[in-house]
């Protein structure tokens, strides 16, 4: 199992923070103090199979046949996209896996534009049907809500994928002063704590900010936990669920991030919901912000042009967005959209 040491540390500390929920609400035939005991243990063999590997740095999956040479993908810290180099058939394929080519605020973009060109990439098409996701004007809406908000007494409270999400979030929120120019007081809560203080280790902007450990923080970004009850975020919306102050920023790209009331995005339009056992009226004000890191239209255009493969499959998308690409790819350029377990002959 081969990734980077950024990606690795993620990995287990999700897989700690799944194995501490299901010891905590999951009931076996054995104890829980065993049952856990043994999924550590699955666990601590599952990470000794894995190697770390850094970008730019090739090597052989099968020695003089097939060298893999990682690439930095951009979109969450320790992401890497692979250039596979089949050696006897002196072919080239690029897997982009999910990426983005501009830099966000928590990580630098994908360096794919250092390869001269490939005969088959393998890309992501997630925001093909998404035409200029995010503007200037709409970051400027997003610092005047958190201001007045704050000026008003109010406090922000903001879900998000506890992955990539909530530390681009959080590195956009650094950046942005309050009232008189001061720093808002952020707190980060849920499995997203764990995973900032990882990017903190990989990225110099979120390095050296001093983060709150205050429920009464100007500003919580916490762990979605698709807003479900028992989950992290539970007691930070219950607190502001009535509250006119307050505001709710719901972060999301998807409706998938969120369950049951929440994921309706006219949220606006429901009155009071039932939640964690009580009737809340719904009172605070809720502001749409989506925060895309995923490669734009413009961005996928731009890599293909450059590297001029002759086949390019995409993934994690639908044919129906053929219409929003094809017109700018070369005519000679064959696009596949294969479906889930349909076999794809990626060289001759």
């Amino acid at each position: 199992i081969y990734m980077s040491s950024a990606t690795k540390d993620i990995f287990q500390a999700i897989t700690l923070d799944g194995i501490k929920f299901m010891s905590e609400n999951l009931f076996t035939d054995i104890s829980k103090t065993e049952w856990k005991k043994r999924i550590k243990s699955n666990h601590a063999s599952f990470s000794g199979a894995i190697t770390t590997i850094t970008a730019q740095n090739p090597f052989d999956l099968i020695p003089g046949e097939f060298v893999i040479t990682p690439y930095h993908a951009g979109h969450v810290i320790g992401a890497l996209g692979y250039l596979f180099d089949v050696v006897k058939l002196n072919k080239t394929v690029l897997f982009t896996g999910d990426f983005t080519l501009r830099n966000l605020k928590s990580v630098n973009g994908a360096n794919f534009l250092d390869i001269n060109k490939v005969d088959t990439i393998i890309c992501e098409g997630t925001n093909l049907s998404k035409l200029n996701i995010r503007s200037l004007d709409s970051y400027k809406t997003f610092a005047d809500k958190l201001s007045a908000t704050i000026n008003r007494g109010g406090r922000v409270v903001i879900p998000a994928f506890s992955v990539g999400k909530a530390q681009e979030i959080v590195a956009l929120l650094i950046g942005i002063r309050g009232p008189q120019g001061r720093e808002y007081n952020i707190k980060i809560d849920g499995l997203a704590k764990r995973i900032t203080e990882i990017y903190s280790n990989y990225s110099q902007t979120l390095s050296n900010f001093e983060f709150s450990n205050s429920d009464n923080a100007d500003i919580i970004v916490s762990s979605s936990g698709r807003m479900k009850e028992k989950t992290a975020i539970e007691h930070h919306l219950k607190s502001i669920f009535s509250d006119n102050k307050s505001l709710l920023i719901k972060g999301s790209f998807f409706d998938e991030e969120y369950s049951g009331w929440a994921s309706n995005y006219q949220l606006n339009a429901v009155k009071d919901i039932q939640y964690g056992g009580q009737r809340y009226s719904i009172n605070c004000e809720i502001y749409d912000f989506k925060i895309p890191l995923h490669a734009e239209l413009f961005e996928i255009e731009n890599l293909i042009n450059h590297l001029n493969p002759s086949t390019v499959l995409f993934v994690h998308t639908l044919s129906s967005e053929e219409h929003n690409i094809v017109p700018s790819l070369k005519e000679e350029t064959a696009i596949k959209w294969p479906r889930n377990f349909q076999s794809v002959r990626l060289v001759e």
